[in-house]
């Protein structure tokens, strides 16, 4: 039997949150609260982040910004892209694939 001393001072009790024995908070908790902490500041971040101009994420967009920097004509068939993107279907899977445009030859300069 434990010492009654020892046994008031750090008492186990059973968890609502997660059914475990514990004889401080529950680690559940702790979890939650930085959970909630991250999810916060992620949310304050974003929020900071202006909403125009974004960052070009596809070598398209980025190729379109080049194209508008230098001065030089976009193409008129892919718009600078120097392509577009064809979606296939086989089976129920669905394919992306980069075809290359013709007039520009993938450049995306006319």
């Amino acid at each position: 039997m434990a010492c009654p001393a020892v046994a008031a001072a750090n008492p186990e009790y059973v968890c609502e949150r997660c059914g475990g024995w514990h004889s401080g908070a529950c680690p559940e908790a702790a979890l939650r609260q930085l959970g909630d902490l991250v999810a916060r500041t992620v949310r304050e971040a974003d929020a900071r982040i202006p909403a125009s101009p974004c960052a070009p994420r596809t070598v398209a967009e980025m190729r379109v910004r080049l194209i508008a920097a230098s001065g030089e004509q976009a193409c008129g068939s892919c718009g600078g892209a120097g392509g577009r993107v064809e979606d296939t279907s086989d089976g129920g899977t669905i394919r992306q694939t980069w075809r290359t445009c013709g007039t520009c030859g993938g450049s995306g300069v006319s």
